[in-house]
């Protein structure tokens, strides 16, 4: 894990204890006639001390009676075949064998997990991949692609297309903060474009979007391709790469709210002095909050309480009658919900799953026109990509003043920038994303990537194999 601490997943490191305990294992199994029998017996009473002490301190809902005694009674049955298998070995082999074949069949029934088929994770290869292919061939550009649900959040990875979910062991505190204050899904070491609204989707250059669902075109969004069960649909007011911003703007942009929207609304007012969200009225009843809708724009919501895992979304009309209804699972992990659009009068009842509990939430409408006014100010200098690959782009940008010129490319300090053929420090725009401060004019930017500690890494390996191949002489040399 390149000295990263392994965080959440517990046990990920459980095979060196299992190949601990099984090396030790066989060592005492093919050696138990040099055991006396008061050895094998006091460490069958310390074991049977252990899982009484189990039963006195660790029962609760992870651990019940049942798991307790029966783990006794297979403690007992094993006491039993050693000393069988002391006196007459073959045949105890194949009891050895039962007994432990029905704890590992029991252990799983308790303790295993279901399982998918191999076409859960290739039943949609064919159509995106075809999807892919074609957007590539229309479009040369850099763009991001995002899903509207996703199977993991390395789908990216797994399709191979440019996105912004991600779980990695060694994802960046930094960006995963960021995210999660624009109201984006995100926890310690991962995180995922659920909660994306049009202005971070422009913002972080997510040009199209996959889904298995056909949606109505809107000013906004229309649909592209269509393979199979598959849709492709472009965002059509997507910014680039990079563009210019105010040289303070890093400064001014308050992101320390933890409601999303009043931080998506300290973005536009300090461009505009407008307002993207606006409040729209809610009442509770406790476990169910209720929004009035007054405007046809469509409707956010961020539930605040914590440990909710399932929402419930119910659409009354101006008649008082339901029309849909909608669940939305896997929220363990907060993050912006889209409700939709619906007519003014029309009531939105959000509850959850979870029981008697008492929710909160953060409901807003969004302005389309104030996040148009956005698009067009922030793409007005924008830095036109002449070449780009996995760790090497450049290009070209026109700033009209002093300012500083923002990337989505997340920061990291293996990536060096060169301006005007100048190599210059770029800054962590948020603590999250590359920016460099510009001066008024044209400017050709070149960004290049390598891992820190690439060279060291490798002179390390270099070296380490290298010791490892005299070794081998000097033992063949020692022989001889």
């Amino acid at each position: 894990h390149g000295f990263h601490f392994p965080n959440s997943l517990p046990c990920r490191q459980s095979f060196i204890f299992i190949f601990l305990i099984l090396s030790m294992s066989y060592e005492s199994l093919i050696n138990i006639k040099r055991f006396r029998s008061k050895q094998i017996y006091g460490v069958f009473t310390g074991a049977l001390l252990l899982f009484l002490s189990y039963e006195h301190f660790l029962v609760d809902e992870t651990y019940d009676f049942p798991i307790i005694y029966l783990s006794i009674l297979f403690l007992i049955l094993y006491l039993f075949v050693l000393q069988l298998y002391k006196s007459k070995r073959k045949k105890a082999l194949l009891l050895f064998l039962l007994v432990a074949i029905a704890e590992v069949v029991i252990n799983f029934n308790g303790t295993g997990l279901s399982t998918v088929t191999r076409e859960y994770y290739t039943n949609d290869n064919e159509g995106i991949e075809s999807i892919l292919n074609t957007i590539e061939e229309k479009d040369d550009s850099f763009y991001r692609i995002e899903k509207y649900k996703r199977r993991t959040k390395n789908d990216g990875a797994w399709h191979q297309y440019k996105g912004v979910s991600i779980f990695s062991s060694t994802a960046y505190a930094g960006l995963n903060d960021f995210q999660k204050a624009l109201g984006f899904e995100s926890s310690m070491n991962a995180s995922s474009f659920y909660g994306q609204t049009p202005l971070t989707s422009s913002l972080f250059s997510v040009k199209y979007m996959l889904g298995k669902e056909e949606i109505a075109d809107t000013r906004l969004t229309s649909l592209m391709l269509q393979s199979k069960e598959e849709y492709l649909y472009k965002n059509n007011y997507t910014l680039p790469l990079a563009f210019m911003l105010p040289t303070d703007f890093d400064k001014k942009w308050d992101i320390s709210s933890t409601d999303p929207f009043l931080v998506q609304n300290n973005f536009t007012k300090e461009l505009l002095q407008k307002n993207l969200f606006t409040p729209v009225a809610t009442s509770s009843s406790g476990s169910t909050i209720a929004l009035n809708i007054q405007t046809s724009d469509e409707v956010y919501i961020y539930i605040t309480t914590k440990n909710i895992e399932t929402v419930n979304v119910s659409v009354i009309d101006i008649n008082g009658i339901e029309v849909s209804t909608e669940v939305y699972e896997d929220y363990n992990y907060r993050h912006i919900l889209n409700l939709g659009s619906y007519e003014p009068g029309t009531f939105i009842h959000v509850s959850s799953e979870e029981g008697e509990i008492d929710l909160d939430l953060k409901a807003y409408a969004f302005n389309e026109e104030v996040f148009l006014n956005v698009y067009d100010k922030l793409s007005q200098e924008p830095f036109l990509i002449e070449k780009f690959e996995d760790t090497f782009i450049s290009g070209s940008i026109y700033s009209k003043e002093d300012g500083l010129m923002y990337t989505s490319i997340p920061y990291d300090k293996g990536w060096s920038v060169k301006v005007d053929n100048i190599e210059v420090e770029p800054i962590p725009f948020k603590d999250a994303f590359l920016a460099i401060p510009l001066n008024q004019g044209e400017h050709i930017i070149e960004f290049s990537y390598r891992p820190q500690g690439l060279m060291i890494g490798g002179l390390i390996s270099g070296i380490s194999l290298l010791s490892f191949c005299v070794i081998l002489f000097a033992r063949k040399y020692i022989k001889e």
